[in-house]
């Protein structure tokens, strides 16, 4: 039977457009990177994220023989670089750096995000991994863990966090629940500006990550209370875990990790995670790292998957429990 004028307009039209997109241009594995690739921070410079991706922008510059620009988004506890990221080409060359108390928790904090983190993200690996830490002025009412927690359950007690929703205001509002305290969240644009009114003395407590905090606590002028993890960080010897202090159960510490579109070849992201666990390993970062208060990252995306959504269901939990939005 002979084939209709339509017929054949369709067959022709379906030809081209197979023809298009065998031609159109694809991410090629094998020559990954061959520009510049930019690493965006959610947070404002001088933070811990902002810290470690300056760490590691250099060694992988080295390493793919290519710049490797650090970008800073900040706004709505990181969802502002996110959104940003997830409309980006699918080609490694945009690559956000998602932190466990913002990327992992973005869809219970807020229902209306425009992106979903699991379905539009596939997770590379941890670039570090920080305790959380509890911050005071050395020259205030507060000299222990003991003295704090105690304070808070008779009055209000604020503490700043690097933003509504941060894994830091979490672990206060943790305590709430577990212990009757009355710590008030006040949110800032990244931890380095809630240190900065820390230290000014316009508030009396942050709850911050090790990174950034460090040296402050090293020269005196904070005093950290505690720490989150199951042992003591060796940046800080002196400075007890939550439970050594007499709250148990705040074991879980931040990650820094990187993030790229859903639709990035696997081979890319296999890449890229081989070559950022090479770089945070190598003996001068994961010295830096280590002597900063971080444990360097690395791995396969497959066992960052892991991490990744069982920090987002344990978070989760506080959120829900405790009502909590960025709205």
């Amino acid at each position: 039977m002979a084939i209709s004028r339509w017929s054949r307009a369709a067959a022709l039209a379906l030809a081209l457009a197979l023809t298009g997109l065998s031609s159109a241009p694809r991410a090629q594995p094998a020559d990954y990177p061959n520009r510049p690739v930019r690493l965006i921070v959610p947070f404002a410079p001088g933070g811990g994220v902002d810290i470690v991706a300056r760490l590691a922008a250099p060694k992988l510059s080295e390493t793919w023989r290519q710049p490797v620009v650090v970008e800073n988004k900040a706004g709505a506890v990181g969802a502002l670089a996110s959104e940003y990221v997830a409309h980006q080409p699918a080609d490694g060359y945009t690559i956000l750096i998602g932190v466990a108390g913002s990327h992992a928790i973005a869809q219970y904090l807020n229902p209306q995000l425009p992106y979903d983190p699991f379905r539009d993200f596939a997770g590379v690996t941890a670039l570090a991994y920080s305790p959380l830490i509890c911050l005071v002025a050395p020259d205030g009412p507060f000299q222990t863990m003991k003295d704090l927690v105690d304070y808070a359950k008779t009055k209000p007690v604020p503490f700043g966090s690097p933003g509504a929703g941060s894994q830091p205001q979490l672990i206060g509002e943790m305590f709430n629940l577990a212990y009757g305290t009355q710590f008030q969240h006040v949110a800032y644009r990244g931890v380095a500006p809630a240190m900065q009114d820390l230290l000014g003395g316009h508030i009396p407590m942050v709850m911050g990550e090790m990174g950034s905090a460090k040296p402050l606590v090293a020269s005196g002028r904070l005093r950290a209370l505690a720490v989150t993890g199951s042992k003591r960080n060796s940046s800080v010897p002196d400075v007890p875990t939550f439970t050594e202090a007499g709250y148990p159960n705040f074991e879980v510490n931040s990650w820094f990790a990187l993030f790229v579109p859903t639709a990035t070849p696997k081979p890319i992201v296999d890449k890229i995670a081989t070559d950022v666990t090479a770089a945070v390993r190598s003996p001068d970062v994961s010295a830096r790292l280590t002597s900063d208060g971080w444990e360097p990252g690395g791995g396969t995306p497959e066992q960052f998957d892991k991490l990744w959504k069982t920090t987002s269901e344990q978070l989760g939990r506080v959120i829900k429990e405790r009502h909590i939005t960025i709205q």
